[in-house]
């Protein structure tokens, strides 16, 4: 991935692979959902000119690029409307990418980085996962 990045000064993120790991039909359909998102997506994508979304769980970030005012302090600007929350809240790596591709940067693919994860094996762990987020966004709106 930092070779990647070394390529271009306007590639401002790169992404590598991700593998679930695990085991049951939770963890399959991540293997399915991941494997069509990193091996078929963002490969088109990055072939296009730019991913899309360079996913937080595994990512390379460029320092400089994210210093930047119209990043920086529009990424941490608080919501305020309900609809902020939909665009700022819930999917974060999402919007963090397309402030860095309004600025003129670049989002890469590495299919050489690959990185596993344990995916969630039973719906009652993604379910206290989802509460435990819900608790967090909660506290930081009313702090």
């Amino acid at each position: 991935m930092i070779d990647k990045m070394r390529e271009s000064k306007k590639i401002g993120s790169v992404c590598g692979r991700v593998h679930p790991i695990g085991s049951g039909p939770i963890v399959w359909y991540q293997i399915f959902e991941y494997a069509v998102g990193h091996w078929l997506q963002k490969v088109s994508e990055h072939i296009f000119g730019t991913v899309m979304c360079s996913p937080g769980c595994f990512s390379l970030l460029r320092g400089s690029t994210l210093l930047e005012d119209n990043i920086l302090n529009v990424y941490t600007t608080k919501s305020s409307q309900a609809s902020h929350c939909v665009q700022y809240d819930q999917g974060e790596d999402r919007w963090l990418s397309t402030l860095i591709i309004q600025q003129g940067y670049y989002v890469a693919y590495c299919s050489a980085a690959t990185s596993y994860t344990y995916s969630p094996e039973t719906f009652n762990v993604i379910f206290i996962f989802v509460g435990f987020l819900f608790k967090i966004i909660y506290v930081a709106k009313h702090a």
